[in-house]
C-alpha cells in the first residue's frame, strides 16, 4: 500500500474524532458542521500533501499528528483575526494620541 493510500485510510478511521477535535478548538466560533467540514477538508488536503514527508507509527499517533495541523489551521483562521483587530484598533488610538 502506498503511503497515500495509508493516509487516506487513516483519515477515513479518524474522520470523526477529527472532527469532534476541531469543532471543539474552534469554540463558539464554530458555527455548525459546515465550519468543521472546511477545516477538515483543509487538514485533508494538508495530510496528503505532506504524507511522504510525514511518518506516524499507529493510529492514534496518526490522529495526534492530524490534530496538530488542525490546531495550526484553527489558530490561523479563527484566532489570529482577533489578534489582528486589537493590534489595528491599537495602532489607530496611538494615531489619535501624536
Amino acid at each position: 500500500m502506498s503511503v497515500r493510500a495509508e493516509a487516506e485510510a487513516m483519515l477515513a478511521r479518524c474522520q470523526d474524532r477529527l472532527q469532534r477535535r476541531i469543532r471543539w478548538m474552534m469554540g463558539e466560533k464554530a458555527r455548525g458542521a459546515g465550519d468543521t467540514d472546511d477545516f477538515l477538508g483543509e487538514v485533508t488536503v494538508r495530510i496528503l500533501d505532506q504524507c511522504e514527508s510525514l511518518t506516524w507509527r499507529d493510529e492514534a499517533h496518526f490522529l495526534a499528528l492530524a490534530t496538530r495541523i488542525a490546531r495550526h489551521l484553527v489558530i490561523d483562521r479563527v484566532r489570529r483575526p482577533r489578534l489582528r483587530r486589537f493590534e489595528s484598533l491599537t495602532a489607530s488610538l496611538v494615531a489619535e494620541q501624536i
